[in-house]
């Protein structure tokens, strides 16, 4: 199973510590069974190309962290990605402080 964490930032220097724990967790707990992965698009990235590009990484659950300065692009992202076929099964979680 692959697992994208997606995590925008406000741009400053920041290390997403509870995907990264998360991520550790999983492939602790699950060996080869799962790999996970973190992505982190900078301020202003441009969904429909971020979408083009988490699809073909063919993820099978992408997990937004959702902050107030990242809520609306990310659950843009997710829109876009349920909307195209080839990812009709894919999971989305979304989570955070927001």
């Amino acid at each position: 199973m692959r697992i994208l964490f997606i995590n925008q930032h406000s741009g400053s220097a920041t290390v997403p510590l509870a995907s990264a724990a998360l991520a550790s967790e999983l492939e602790s707990q699950f060996g080869n069974a799962v790999q996970c992965a973190i992505l982190e698009p900078p301020p202003g990235f441009d969904v429909t190309g971020l979408a083009r590009d988490i699809t073909a990484l063919k993820p099978d659950i992408i997990a937004l962290t959702l902050y107030v300065w990242s809520r609306n692009n990310l659950l843009n992202l997710a829109s876009e990605l349920r909307s195209k076929p080839e990812n009709k099964n894919l999971i989305c979680i979304a989570g955070g402080p927001e």
